[in-house]
Parts: C-alpha cells; sequence; structure tokens
C-alpha cells in the first residue's frame, strides 16, 4: 500500500510496481502546461503503451468517485495477493 504524490506514484509506475490502483476522482478539473498531474514519471508516450486496467470498481463516495482496479500485464490483471519476485 502507498499513498503519495506525483512523484513516487510515477518512479513505482515507471518500475513496474503497482499492482493495483485505489483512486479517488474530485467532481473538479485542473490543468494547463504547469499544471499537476496524479503520476508523474517517465510515463507512456502514447495509448498502445498506456497501463491498462482491469477489475474495474466504480463507487460514489459523497461527490467523489472512488476508482479501483487492478493492473493488467500480459493479458492478465495481477492478483494482488500473489507475492512478486
Amino acid at each position: 500500500l502507498v499513498e503519495g504524490g506525483s512523484a513516487l506514484l510515477g518512479n513505482l509506475f515507471d518500475l513496474d510496481q503497482i499492482d493495483e490502483v485505489h483512486a479517488f476522482v474530485a467532481p473538479k478539473i485542473i490543468g494547463g502546461r504547469e499544471g499537476f498531474t496524479p503520476v508523474g514519471g517517465r510515463g507512456r508516450e502514447s495509448m498502445d503503451r498506456a497501463i491498462q486496467l482491469a477489475d474495474i470498481r466504480i463507487e460514489k463516495v459523497g461527490n467523489d468517485v472512488y476508482l479501483t482496479a487492478r493492473v493488467k500485464r500480459k493479458g492478465l490483471a495481477i492478483n494482488p495477493t500473489t507475492t512478486r519476485a
């Protein structure tokens, strides 16, 4: 379990260390060239290389949306109870 900012989350995604995502989405939009991003790091350069999610669950919590999902790898969702070497 990791709770962190953009840099930490981005680095963990870059190192392929994220198995499951839990995210709250508020009904607000910010952005722009200098805007904040929830995931920093190197990222992905195209949609076909994007990190895919599976077993997506969405729940409304107050005015926010709570999303949970597993990260897909090689066509399969990672089982979060499996220990990775």
